[in-house]
């Protein structure tokens, strides 16, 4: 991959700011010659931030169904979702990857869509969050209501532990759940709504939920299109990928249609006694130079995620303070890196869903895998 596509990615955001002007929507103006440059230099130094030489990259499984949520247990068991959206839908939602074959689960429940997957080791043992997208107009009676779904992996077949439907005041015309984390430590979950721009929280324990920063311009895209090979996606979404912190005191976000990286202390989100507005005077932008992406992971002091305009990987260093990103090279083009997930010795895993293409132009599903190895911790640090 080159850095033209970078460029290309300059020129968009520009027409997107002479929308502006025209009254369209907003976009953001952060691509100046200084915000080039600084790209520039995380391009030429990324050989200097992750060892991209010694990696390697194979497809886990191949599949004819779009598989967007990801998990991977500490014991490198491999879960996928299959969403109920577009022409070929498959029949079943839920999936355990082995020895390279797709084995469905849970068939007898009835899932809306399943969106995103989220691995925890809870008090109770191994679960899986999964997040039905659902539909936030639905009636209670269809169970097409947004729905996260708590599921007991202890065994060697998975059991429904219990359902937490998202309605009420949690939804608003437009709502769009996309992503979840779920915090062990105060028994939450964050869920991101990127149709109507708010994260919300859930209790696990009460099965409560409100929208803890809602509408904020934090959390809507910048960008309003994107230029792929294929042609323009202009159906971008506002506050999309989610991830904690090592400690679980910061939770990082992105839009689908953005390349900012924020990220706010969970104790606010947490503290009912605050407004949305005085939750958001909490946000911190962590990065103007993020890329746009559908899902996120951090690997030690790094955030991975998809750079969709440029068909490949970025990463995200906290602790470099001069080149805050840059591309990760993985030697072949990546049609929507969608949804990522780590092992316990640090590999990366993440589905391609190849969501900007049309049907007819789309090739088998894929998921990756990134291997530094059997340690999979091989890292050479910033000079």
């Amino acid at each position: 991959m080159t850095y033209s596509k970078k460029i290309a990615r300059g020129i968009v955001t520009g027409l997107a700011a002479l929308s502006v002007a025209a009254g369209i929507s907003p976009a953001a103006d952060r691509h100046d010659a200084f915000g080039t440059a600084v790209a520039q230099a995380a391009e030429k130094n990324r050989s200097a931030r992750m060892n991209q030489e010694n990696a390697s990259i194979f497809a886990v499984v191949e599949s004819e169904y779009q598989m967007t949520g990801l998990a991977v247990t500490e014991g490198g068991r491999i879960f996928v979702s299959f969403p109920h959206w577009g022409a070929q839908p498959a029949d079943f939602s839920l999936a355990e990857v082995k020895d390279g074959a797709i084995n469905p689960l849970l068939q007898d429940v009835n899932f809306a869509s399943l969106r995103r997957l989220n691995y925890v080791m809870t008090a109770n043992g191994p679960r899986l969050f999964a997040l039905d997208e659902g539909r936030a107009d639905a009636a209670d009676e269809e169970g097409k209501t947004p729905r996260v779904f708590a599921i007991d992996i202890s065994g060697a077949a998975p059991t429904v532990e219990k359902v937490y439907p998202i309605k009420g005041d949690s939804l608003i015309a437009g709502s769009l759940l996309s992503d979840i984390r779920v915090d062990n430590i105060t028994n939450k979950a964050f869920i991101s709504d990127s149709g109507a721009a708010a994260i919300l929280v859930l209790d696990l324990a009460t099965g409560e939920s409100y929208r803890a920063i809602d509408r904020a311009p934090e959390l809507r895209k910048n960008f309003q299109m994107i230029y792929f090979p294929n042609g323009v996606y202009n159906k971008l979404t506002d506050v999309c990928a989610l991830e904690l912190s090592d400690r679980h005191d910061m939770l990082y976000f992105s839009a689908m249609g953005g390349d900012i990286i924020s990220s706010v202390p969970v104790k606010v989100l947490l503290n009912k006694n605050l407004t949305s507005d005085s939750r958001r005077k909490a946000i911190t932008t962590e990065t103007l130079f993020g890329a746009p992406c559908s899902g996120m992971v951090r690997r030690d002091t790094w955030l991975i995620m998809g750079d969709l305009p440029d068909e490949g990987i970025w990463e995200f260093d906290f602790q470099d303070e001069v080149s805050k990103g840059s591309l990760f090279d993985v030697g072949i083009d990546i049609k929507w890196a969608d949804s990522f997930a780590i092992d316990n010795v640090k590999n990366i895993y993440f589905t391609e869903s190849q969501q900007n293409l049309e049907f007819d132009r789309r090739e088998t599903y894929k998921l990756y895998k990134i291997s530094w190895g059997k340690n999979g911790q091989q890292r050479q640090t910033s000079t």
